[in-house]
């Protein structure tokens, strides 16, 4: 796998294509919601919500694909499986990957593969996310993502 991170902010058509690539080559997207302890608040209930026939699992984790919280600090995770009507969803739901923050909306978007390793890693509060993508995927992304592809450098 290499990494590629992004050069031009990953919002507007960039963001587009992103998800646009990442429901083409993804099986599964992960969002996480902080601290289980208080409510979300509406935005993210009706998010979760809207997401809901997309879901396969959730549960409490202390870590996923770019972050490791310290202490006994808990997060829950929702895994959704990527299918026809979740790529318009997501695009409605935010404009900019970095949207993807408390209290607008679930944390942290992944998307990620059957394995569950990470093609897309978000770290949404930090505004840093990168893609680790293997040669099929990234002659892919080059081939149709073409936006996107301007937009990520290698740092491999």
């Amino acid at each position: 796998m290499e990494c590629y991170v992004f050069s031009t902010p990953p919002k507007s058509r960039v963001y587009v294509e992103l998800v646009q690539f990442g429901c083409a080559v993804a099986s599964q997207l992960l969002l996480v919601v902080r601290d289980p302890q208080i409510d979300p608040g509406e935005r993210i209930r009706g998010a979760l919500l809207t997401l809901q026939p997309y879901l396969i699992k959730s549960g409490l984790a202390s870590q996923w694909p770019g972050t490791i919280l310290l202490s006994a600090d808990k997060a829950t995770l929702y895994w959704y499986r990527v299918a026809e009507g979740l790529e318009t969803l997501l695009l409605q739901m935010q404009s900019d990957l970095f949207e993807w923050v408390h209290p607008q909306a679930p944390e942290d978007p992944c998307f990620c593969r059957d394995d569950d390793g990470p093609i897309l890693v978000t770290i949404s509060h930090e505004h840093d996310a990168y893609l680790l993508l293997s040669e099929v995927e990234i002659a892919l992304m080059r081939s149709r993502f073409p936006v996107l592809a301007a937009a990520v450098r290698s740092e491999g």
